[in-house]
C-alpha cells in the first residue's frame, strides 16, 4: 500500500491489569483514551461491549454506578496503537 508523506507509525500496545474489589467502578489509566473503542476492556477474560464503560478524553475508566466488577475479578484494558514518538 503507498502513502502520501509519511506512513502511520504505531508504538506500544499498553496492557493495564487490576483486581477489582467489587466496589469501586472507576480505575486509573495510565494513559489517555482518546475514544472508548481505543482499548479493549475484558473482565476475566471476557471481553466488554464499548457501551458498557466510558473513558474517553480521560485516564479514567468508568463502569458507572452500580456496575462494579465482580470482587477479585481481573480487569484488563489494552490500548490500541499507541502514537509512536521519534
Amino acid at each position: 500500500m503507498s502513502y502520501l508523506g509519511t506512513g502511520p507509525i504505531f508504538g506500544d500496545y499498553p496492557v493495564k491489569t487490576f483486581t477489582a474489589n467489587g466496589v469501586d467502578t472507576t480505575f486509573a489509566l495510565d494513559h489517555s483514551v482518546p475514544s472508548d473503542a481505543s482499548i479493549i476492556v475484558s473482565i476475566d477474560g471476557v471481553r466488554q461491549h464499548v457501551g458498557s464503560y466510558t473513558a474517553a478524553g480521560g485516564t479514567t475508566l468508568d463502569f458507572g454506578a452500580g456496575n462494579a466488577p465482580a470482587n477479585l475479578a481481573s480487569v484488563e484494558v489494552v490500548h490500541l496503537g499507541m502514537e509512536a514518538t521519534l
